[in-house]
Parts: C-alpha cells; structure tokens; sequence
C-alpha cells in the first residue's frame, strides 16, 4: 500500500508547485535521459502506470523484473539501467511497481530529503499517526523502496484512509489537496486487468462505482467508500494471489450493512 501513500506526497508537491504531472521523468532526473521513447515518460504516466517501463511485475524469480529492483541494494542504479519502454508511454496502462520507485526518484531529489522523513513531516504527524512507522530501504544508509515496505500499524492505516475519505482533511488541517482526492478517486483513462487505475488507488469493478483502494501484494487493503463512509483496513499474510475480487466484495457487503 505504499504506492498509494507516495500518491498523496505527489499530490501535495503539485499543489506546492514543486512538480506537474506533465513534466517529463527526464527533465526532472537527467540523468535517466536516454535518447529513446522513454524520455517521453511523463509524471502521468507514473501515476497510472502508463509508463510502459520495461520492468515486469514478476513475483516468480529472483532474477529479473520487479523481484529484482526489491532485492537491489542500489535502487537509483536499478532505474538507471532499466530506461526501455514496451509501448508508447500513455498507450495503455500496466500494473508495475517501477514507476512508484521512479515517482519515489523524483519525489527524494525535489525535497532534498529522505522519503521515510517527507511523509513523517507532511502526512504522518499532521494527522495524528498514533504509533512510529518504518519504511524499508535498499540497504543501510541508502534510500527508500518507494513501491513497497511502509511497515505500520492498522489504526494508522485506517487514518490514511480516513484522511482521503475526508477529502485531505485531518485535525481541522487541509494536508492532501482535496483536489488531488478527486483526482485519485476518478478512474484514469487505462484499465488494468480489468480494473480502473487512478494515482496509484484501484478501482475495483462493480460495486457502486465509487469505492477505491489501496491494495498490497501480499493481501494489504486500505478500503474507502464514500457513498456509506466506510474505510476498512485488512493486513495480511496471503501469498501473491489473495483473491482480491473477492475480498473487496466482502468489504463492500460490511460497508452495506454500517448505514
């Protein structure tokens, strides 16, 4: 779930001015130019996963594609030797967590600071987390995996979606632009795998068309709907394939039946 957190710290660098979703990947991180259609990738794209970057979402080997860039222990030179586009950038939308790691990139170089602190100063304090959280890095001293690895509590949780449920609002403070709510609450253009895809929230089928999540790999759930104002957070152990569909028709009937 941590792709939807750095979600709303993207969304509050754009609200700042610090970032547009139309600045190129490149022009942000020259030294990620390669010459190819990958200069083309704009911070969009990253967002839903539009990018077409050629790292694949394999959870089957230790050697390549998204299991690779987890156990790297030099994240920034993973990205850099991994500049090839599959598809035109913006010409269809696939599920894979490089373009959260290049959003976390870009995310460290305009603040200046480390990822873990950012979110401490601008989301985690301002909203009353209860407990300390950690986010895992790519060795000791190094930065952070932007894609995975927010290790928190599930009260906590259940503020960040009580914090999007509230259109940014938290102890009386505007910390997300409410703006940027709509945003990640309307489904973007390209689906994937069938589901609607929007800065880094799902938009799973069905329901009311008006529910969304965050959703991590190993049945991590961070479940709004704002129709019954219902947030429902699930941590879990599951394995890759945790029968998402099915988990979020539970929530939906628990949301149902909270009115």
């Amino acid at each position: 779930m941590a792709k939807s957190i750095v979600s709303l710290l993207v969304g509050q660098a754009i609200e700042r001015g610090d970032l547009r979703e139309s600045d190129r990947l490149v022009d942000l991180l020259p030294e990620l130019r390669s010459g190819g259609a990958y200069d083309t990738v704009t911070v969009q794209h990253l967002l839903d996963m539009s990018s077409g970057v050629d790292v694949a979402e394999d959870h089957d080997t230790i050697f390549t594609g998204s299991t690779r860039m987890y156990l790297t222990h030099d994240l920034p030179g993973f990205l850099k030797d991994h500049r090839k586009v599959t598809y035109l950038p913006g010409s269809k939308a696939t599920y894979r967590s490089v373009d959260t790691g290049l959003l976390g990139l870009i995310l460290t170089r305009i603040e200046n600071k480390p990822l873990a602190d950012v979110l401490s100063e601008r989301v985690w304090k301002p909203m009353g987390a209860t407990h300390t959280a950690t986010w895992n890095l790519d060795r000791d001293g190094g930065m952070e995996k932007a894609f995975a690895g927010i290790n928190a509590t599930t009260l906590d949780y259940a503020k960040i979606g009580q914090l999007v449920l509230d259109k940014g609002q938290a102890n009386g403070q505007q910390i997300v632009p409410e703006k940027w709510v709509t945003r990640l609450a309307t489904p973007a253009a390209n689906r994937i795998d069938g589901w609607g895809y929007s800065a880094q929230w799902w938009h799973p089928s069905g329901g009311n068309g008006k529910d969304y999540s965050a959703i991590g790999v190993h049945g991590q759930y961070t479940y709004i709907d704002p129709v019954t104002k219902t947030v429902i957070v699930k941590l879990s152990d599951h394995g890759v394939e945790e029968d998402e569909q099915e988990t979020i028709d539970a929530m939906r009937s628990i949301a149902q039946h909270t009115t």
